[in-house]
């Protein structure tokens, strides 16, 4: 028997990252990971939590992150002696498309009887071509909740029966025909899908095994969690893979479905047990409906949650209603409103203008908000070179406007790695002003085996070329990062350590460019090159430090012990 019932497996994006030279740029700038996109999907979670209660024996295994550790691990040999009924590895996010698809190889080369899942967004919008066109797959989930079908496969797996009443699956029987079940199971009450993090310690019991459940290589100099309150979208932005128009097309849901109250104040207490770490509430609380909410500001003030608690706002905040957050923890805000200009937001799917964002930022920042963060995005439909340069002063004026207050955060970031499948951009190209470069997964998979970040970009607009919109990437990031020092957001010796980034990592960019018009990639150069950049390839757009609440997060004795009487066992 099979040591696991099934282990999930977390890939890098590209699975020979530590062998090739890669001009990664700033396609992960923006969020806690590093450019190998090391944070697996926080279904893990509820998946191992869920099947855990089941009687199942299941662990969560984060390759990225112990590839990314530990330059000589031996990827094929862990794999090797890592025995499992069912290996199941997330494409959630399509930037894993070349990560996964490798290690689902040397999963069947060295384990040709057992089975390999694939699961999660990307996963279910190439069904599929995943089981028609790669071989080493046996099974894809679709769908945004995998928990019911994966412990009916798995049952079915155990008993040796028919897969054919397996809701949601896509599958190959034995006589190498693909088969599509009906996608039955779309879930209208998410409460029992707990994100319980109790269950990582007992995957680190089982595993002995600490680094395969860090979420991104940083964690412990910089801890944040998160908890879901929606799956679905009532929202249509244009290059977004998980809008109303893509869950409804694609993974069957027709409108959204919420958390409880009750629901989230338990993953939230159970993390508050074991540490005073960040919460990131995603998806904006509100959208559950006014009951909802107060029940939710309540239940923090009666429990007294001390855990900061970051909010992700799709649209403006009320005073009242960012005075009740304020009220109930320690609270920072997230709002992307992609532009400046008003025409453009609108064109975007964000239909709301520009006076209520800011009478926001004003008032959060007034309230005692620990930080405020504003996203702006190049590649829009609309969006010229002229508008982004405009967007970086309309971010000086903000900045202005708000007295340089250091908890006031901007950003702006390309729309990278990949315009979504499954947005209305990409589904609909002419009609927003885009045209998409690659389709296939297979097409994708091949252009992550390019040199540059630029080679990855799936699009091109109207109004920009793919050229256009890496050049303006820089740009816009020197641009941001001398108003930032300007104003005191960044010191000087940072700035300028992000400013020799930015020149730095566009001149080898350039070079890689001359490399690919010679009609080759020549490998010897490449590695020259890798030498000058020397792990200097990200973090152009800001420092990771940008990223976390201005609050003393430390990781509390308590889960410190917890963890190593947990390996010592």
């Amino acid at each position: 028997m099979a040591k696991y019932d099934l282990v999930l497996i977390h890939p890098p994006n590209i699975y020979d990252f530590r062998e090739k030279f890669v001009l990664y740029g700033p396609i992960s700038d923006v969020i806690p990971s590093t450019p190998v996109f090391e944070t697996y999907p926080l279904g893990f979670i509820t998946l191992a939590n869920y099947l855990d209660k089941e009687g199942y024996n299941v662990v969560i295994s984060n390759l990225a992150m112990k590839m990314l550790k530990n330059k000589n691990f031996d990827l094929e040999r862990y794999l090797r002696k890592l025995d499992a009924n069912v290996y199941g590895l997330d494409l959630h996010w399509l930037v894993h498309a070349h990560g996964a698809l490798e290690t689902a190889k040397i999963i069947k080369k060295n384990h040709p009887d057992r089975k390999v899942l694939f699961g999660g967004l990307t996963s279910t919008y190439y069904h599929r071509e995943i089981m028609e066109n790669f071989g080493q797959v046996d099974f894809v989930i679709r769908g945004d909740t995998a928990e019911e079908p994966l412990k009916s496969l798995l049952e079915k797996l155990e008993r040796n029966k028919p897969l054919k009443d397996v809701p949601n699956l896509t599958w190959r029987g034995e006589d190498g025909k693909v088969r599509v079940n009906p996608q039955t199971f779309i879930p209208e009450d998410i409460d029992k899908y707990v994100m319980d993090y109790r269950v990582l310690f007992k995957s680190i019991f089982k595993q002995k095994d600490l680094t395969s459940h860090l979420p991104y290589q940083n964690w412990f100099e910089k801890p944040l969690t998160a908890v879901f309150t929606v799956k679905g979208c009532f929202f249509n932005c244009v290059t977004c893979g998980g809008s109303c128009f893509a869950y409804k097309r694609f993974y069957g849901r027709v409108k959204p479905v919420f958390k409880s109250a009750d629901t989230l104040l338990e993953e939230i207490k159970i993390i508050g047990e074991y540490s005073n770490i960040p919460i990131f509430i995603v998806g904006d609380i509100r959208l559950g409906g006014k009951k909802r909410l107060d029940k939710f500001l309540k239940g923090l003030k009666e429990e007294g949650i001390e855990n900061p608690l970051i909010y992700e706002l799709f649209y403006p905040g009320t005073r009242k209603f960012l005075a009740e957050l304020a009220k109930s923890t320690p609270v920072g805000l997230e709002i992307s409103p992609e532009s400046h200009d008003e025409k453009i937001r609108f064109k975007q799917g964000r239909k709301y203008t520009t006076k209520p964002l800011e009478k926001s930022i004003k008032e959060a920042l007034k309230l005692g908000f620990l930080k405020v963060d504003v996203f702006f995005m190049i590649g829009l439909p609309m969006q010229n070179r002229g508008s982004v340069i405009e967007n970086i002063g309309y971010i000086e004026k903000l900045i202005r406007e708000n007295k340089g207050d250091q908890r006031f955060h901007p950003f702006i970031a390309p729309l990278a790695p990949f315009l979504d499948p499954g947005s209305l951009a990409f589904e609909k190209p002419a009609v927003y002003g885009y045209k998409v470069l690659r389709e296939t997964l297979r097409q994708h998979v091949e252009s992550m085996e390019m040199p540059s970040w630029k080679y990855f970009l799936n699009y091109e607009t109207k109004w920009m070329t793919r050229d256009q919109i890496v050049d303006l990437t820089y740009e816009s990031a020197y641009l941001l990062n001398k108003l930032k020092e300007k104003h005191g957001l960044i010191d000087e010796d940072e700035a300028h350590k992000i400013e020799g980034k930015i020149q730095l990592t566009y001149s080898v960019m350039r070079k890689i460019d001359e490399l690919v018009q010679l009609g080759g990639i020549n490998h010897v150069k490449l590695i020259k090159l890798k030498a000058k950049v020397e792990n200097n390839d990200s973090e152009i757009l800001c420092p990771k430090e940008e990223l976390w609440p201005t609050y003393k997060a430390n990781i509390t004795l308590k889960i410190m012990k917890r963890i190593s009487r947990v390996l010592r066992l």
